[in-house]
């Protein structure tokens, strides 16, 4: 019997072991295979700029599922936009974040920097209010005028294009109202930057990510 309770001991804290180290595994792909998603649409995003010689837009900000836009909105989100255009197959696995967040409920993956926090504005142009055209990159590096966390921003390396959306920077509870109701993907979430790079950001307290300013939260 204790022969026995030794054996289902090391079997169960052999198994414990395999359980930790194959749930690594599958985060360590998660966060490569969500890597990867945002460096092909920035990617893409430049190939238009290419294209055009304009970031494309006007759109909103949330980046949608393509398979949960409605026809008639199609050229109101970047991945429909881009898709329709042939930049993109007709799938949803590129738009499709890795991990599943609050987000996910109003189907929006990922977010555009194309709101706030820079001179000019609207780097992918607007669709409320009279409308706003999209930016091409060289206005963004000829009148970059930027005031970020009290700290005057001179790079475009510094300026972000598109992050992870999940329930702090896009939803009903951001985290300076409800710090408890909050679901970053890993801690933290990953950023794309007009310089075409990509880095994961791991998330503070307080918060401090490159969308934070001033104590506040864009």
């Amino acid at each position: 019997l204790v022969e026995l309770l030794v054996v289902i001991t090391i079997v169960a804290v052999l198994a414990g072991m395999v359980f930790v180290v194959g749930t690594k595994a599958k985060n360590s792909a998660m966060k490569a295979r969500e890597l990867n998603n945002i460096r092909s649409i920035s990617q893409v995003v430049f190939l238009y700029h290419t294209d055009y010689n304009k970031l494309p837009g006007p759109v909103n900000r949330g980046i949608r599922i393509p398979s949960k836009v409605s026809k008639s909105s199609r050229p109101n989100f970047l991945s429909t936009m881009l898709i329709d255009l042939d930049f993109f197959g007709k799938d949803d696995e590129v738009w499709q974040t890795a991990v599943s967040s609050d987000a996910d409920r109003s189907t929006t993956t990922y977010l555009l920097n194309s709101t706030i926090n820079s001179v000019p504005t609207y780097f992918f142009g607007r669709l409320q209010s009279g409308g706003d055209p999209p930016k091409t990159l060289s206005a963004l590096q000829s009148n970059l005028k930027v005031s970020l966390g009290g700290k005057a921003l001179q790079d475009p390396s510094e300026l972000w294009m598109i992050c992870t959306a999940d329930n702090e920077n896009y939803g009903s509870s951001p985290l300076i109202t409800d710090p408890t109701k909050t679901k970053s993907a890993w801690s933290g979430r990953f950023y794309s930057f007009f310089d075409g790079r990509v880095e994961f950001f791991r998330r503070q307290s307080p918060s401090v990510y490159p969308s934070s300013f001033s104590g506040g939260y864009q």
